[in-house]
């Protein structure tokens, strides 16, 4: 019996984080949701900022850019919406981060009296639960032991190590829109990128972000990381490179070799003429 049929991946979970819809990199997001249809995770987590609420912000914006609120929530609930009828096998959690944190601050300073009234939650004002997402209202979620983060953590070359080794536990943190890994002990703390656009207006020089996304499985009761980095739109997994056209299989060189051989006709052999 060969090693594949007695281990046995037990739970499969995706995080992905920072979408900053409306300013999503929809061609990467294309990329990963081809992944994601191999994948079949069991827990996808929208681990915070999957909305930006620029119409919110208290950061200078753009004057040449014109965005509402509702044009932002509008575009955020088709995407929504989208996702999780591609992903219906699924469970999906949407945790808090500190974009989405924007429209609570915003009535707590513009309008106390409507604070806490139903209707202007994140939640509520996204329709998840109509959709069958759940909402995660703090800024972390812990699954089996891994904190999955978007604490207010963001140092210059990432902060999931700090955030691990002041909770104890491993970390797979978005905020930071880094990829980075350190490993303590038994212990692994993941920056988790990001998956918006790389030339957003507010940045102070050039980019230092990256894409991308966790994979992890559970096997053998521990849990394996496999980090996606995406590099122009594209990204590898299991062997294959997945575009924001498909999957496209990558063939090793025996294989090719073996599909050249197998096209050389054989020569048929020669029949004696029977005096």
């Amino acid at each position: 019996m060969g090693l594949e049929d007695i281990v046995m991946r037990s739970e499969r979970i995706v995080v992905m984080n920072d979408l900053q819809i409306p300013f999503q990199d929809r061609k990467s997001l294309d990329a990963v949701q081809y992944g994601l249809k191999d994948m079949k995770p069991d827990v996808i987590y929208l681990n915070g900022d999957i909305v930006d609420f620029y119409s919110l912000s208290r950061f200078d914006k753009d004057p040449e850019r014109r965005l509402n609120l509702q044009s932002e929530l509008t575009d955020a609930k088709i995407w929504l919406d989208k996702f999780r009828r591609a992903n219906k096998n699924s469970r999906i959690v949407f945790i808090m981060g500190n974009h989405e944190e924007r429209l609570q601050k915003y009535i707590r300073s513009r309008a106390p009296e409507l604070e806490g009234l139903p209707g202007n939650r994140v939640d509520e004002v996204l329709g998840l639960k109509k959709i069958g997402i759940e909402y995660e209202s703090k800024r972390y979620h812990i699954h089996d032991g891994i904190l999955i983060s978007h604490l207010d953590r963001a140092s210059k070359w990432g902060s999931a190590r700090a955030i691990g080794l002041e909770h104890g536990k491993s970390v797979i943190h978005g905020h930071s829109h880094k990829m980075a890994h350190f490993k303590q002990g038994d212990k692994n703390f993941y920056d988790n990128g990001c998956l918006c656009k790389l030339d957003l207006e507010y940045l102070d020089g050039p980019s230092v972000w990256s894409q991308g996304f966790m994979v992890a499985d559970k096997v053998k009761n521990k849990w394996r990381y496999d980090p996606i980095t995406i590099d122009g739109n594209e990204y590898m997994w299991n062997g294959s490179l997945y575009t924001p056209n498909g999957r496209q299989r990558i063939k090793t060189k025996q294989e090719r070799q073996k599909k050249k051989a197998s096209k050389i006709p054989k020569s048929k052999p020669k029949r004696l003429k029977k005096r």
